[in-house]
């Protein structure tokens, strides 16, 4: 038997399951495990927690900071091509 078919626990039909004292009251307050159940499977269908709109976040962020570090070391190379200094070490004039 199942728990729909048992007169002392189930319900014989679906008016009673579907009453204020039915269903709703067998989920429980906003804590009990098939509320938690049910928030966690929403947080997990939502788009915004999709692993590839992460990864391709990541990714740009990434991206950035790469050309950041770019830029800057390009912009010390032509500071000193302009000012005829060597990368490091001494110079190559005589002085």
């Amino acid at each position: 038997m199942s728990v729909f078919t048992q007169p002392d626990t189930g319900y014989c039909n679906w008016k009673k399951a579907l009453t204020s004292s039915g269903f709703a009251n067998h989920a429980g307050e906003r804590c009990s495990k098939h509320k938690t159940a049910e928030t966690a499977l929403t947080n997990l269908l939502q788009t915004d927690h999709d692993i590839g709109l992460a990864l391709n976040r990541q990714s740009l962020t990434e991206r950035q900071a790469d050309y950041d570090r770019i830029k800057t070391i390009l912009d010390i190379c032509i500071l000193l091509a302009r000012q005829g200094l060597p990368f490091r070490g001494h110079g190559e004039t005589e002085n």
